[in-house]
């Protein structure tokens, strides 16, 4: 009985397998340049592109030659950078004392907790221990906990780095007595810790061409419908605007309904001489609708309109001799999940750039029935009824097995 249930399973899962890979369908492709050489790529994602594609680019994917997906990660401009920087902590004091111990005192100048400080020490192929105590006045002194210390990675100059861990503390002073053993004691240069700084690099954006715009007067308000050629990538407005010397005026950003009203609300802001660029969640549309609160001041007029999207591009790994091509559209798309996300730091910033060619409609698998194939088109039906009646059976016989198995 088990192998039959086993049986059926797999039969289950084969047909659940290829209703997923018919939803795995992308309507639209785009060769790429040929890879010379091996190693990780760059390839800018134009407006025409990103036309085919979510606003969150699930249903975009790089494969090869025969269909295999290669792993990617997205870069938009607009992503937080954590940059590493050291923060010093003073060395207040470094003796021997009588014992022959090495009693270094530092200042903590870190503002959080600290459990690792690092110690660069001139060259040396030798480990030492050591006990770490803290103290808020350099007089009253409270173990906080042993240390080892012993040679660690090399860096770009004539000194290693070890690291100390402790358990967290945070004393304005530390001091760390390090157990010779009647030897010479270690050349320590400076010592601190390591911290994430954290930023936003400016966004690249790229300018649509053939914008087009209507504005008209509502009451108190201004209505301004921008149009573009396709549904396209929008992040950013800018406006050129003809006005009084001072204006300061509020407006909101929609997609507008069926009848071209405020529909889905996207963004707000205050418009004031002299800011012309307002940034907001990129949206995919063909229209915009901007409405100027004008209150009791005569309207402004809108001499241009320009629409933006962000700077996109895909970086990945390809291999020299193999050609790759871009996959776009597919409704049914879901993220993929790479390893690749996980070493976005690692990747080197000087990667080489690959270009996309003309986008294509991609063949279909299985092409629609003709109207000339009536055969076919009256034998679909007993086919999609039976696999529907073989898959009530299956399950029905799977629920049977089991009720049987548990009695």
């Amino acid at each position: 009985m088990m192998k039959n249930k086993k049986l059926k399973l797999i039969f289950l899962l084969l047909i659940f397998s290829t209703e997923i890979s018919f939803a795995q369908q992308f309507n639209y492709k785009a060769d790429l340049d040929s890879v010379k050489e091996t190693g990780f790529y760059t390839i800018t994602l134009s407006p025409e592109i990103t036309s085919h594609l979510k606003t969150d680019f699930s249903d975009f994917r790089i494969a090869d030659e025969k269909g295999k997906w290669i792993p990617h990660i997205m870069l938009n401009g607009g992503e937080v950078i954590a940059k590493e920087k050291i923060i010093d902590f003073p060395i207040m004091s470094n003796k021997l004392t009588d014992s022959g111990k090495t009693e270094i005192i530092l200042l903590n100048k870190a503002d959080t907790l600290v459990s690792r400080i690092k110690f660069f020490l001139k060259n040396t192929d030798v480990s030492r221990t050591g006990i770490i105590s803290g103290s808020n006045d350099q007089k009253h002194w409270f173990i906080i906990s042993p240390v080892f210390i012993e040679r660690s990675y090399e860096t770009t100059v004539a000194e290693y780095v070890q690291e100390l861990k402790f358990i967290s503390s945070d004393y304005r002073f530390f001091k760390i007595v390090i157990n010779n053993f009647q030897n010479d004691p270690l050349n320590i240069l400076h010592a601190g810790v390591y911290t994430k700084e954290y930023f936003e690099p400016p966004r690249l954006f790229i300018e649509h061409s053939n914008t087009i715009f209507v504005q008209t007067e509502s009451g108190s308000q201004t209505l301004l419908m921008v149009t573009e050629q396709i549904p396209s990538h929008i992040g950013k407005l800018r406006l050129k605007i003809n006005g009084p010397k001072f204006y300061a005026r509020h407006f909101a950003v929609y997609l507008p309904d069926e009848k071209g009203k405020p529909g889905k609300f996207i963004a707000e802001f205050e418009l004031l001489r002299g800011i012309q660029e307002f940034e907001f969640p990129v949206v995919k549309a063909k229209q915009l609708l901007v409405v100027f609160e004008n209150k009791d001041n005569p309207p402004l007029t809108i001499t241009d309109v320009y629409c933006s999207e962000p700077n996109v591009s895909a970086v990945s790994y390809l291999e020299a001799n193999h050609k790759y091509h871009l996959l776009m559209e597919n409704d049914s798309a879901s993220l993929p999940d790479f390893d690749l996300e996980q070493f976005k730091d690692s990747i080197p910033s000087n990667t080489m750039i690959l270009k996309a060619g003309k986008i294509a409609a991609v063949e279909k698998t299985k092409p629609e029935p003709t109207e000339k194939s009536f055969f076919k088109k009256w034998f679909i039906w007993p086919v999609l009824l039976g696999v529907l009646t073989l898959l009530f059976i299956l399950v029905k016989s799977l629920l049977n097995d089991i009720r049987k198995t548990n009695t």
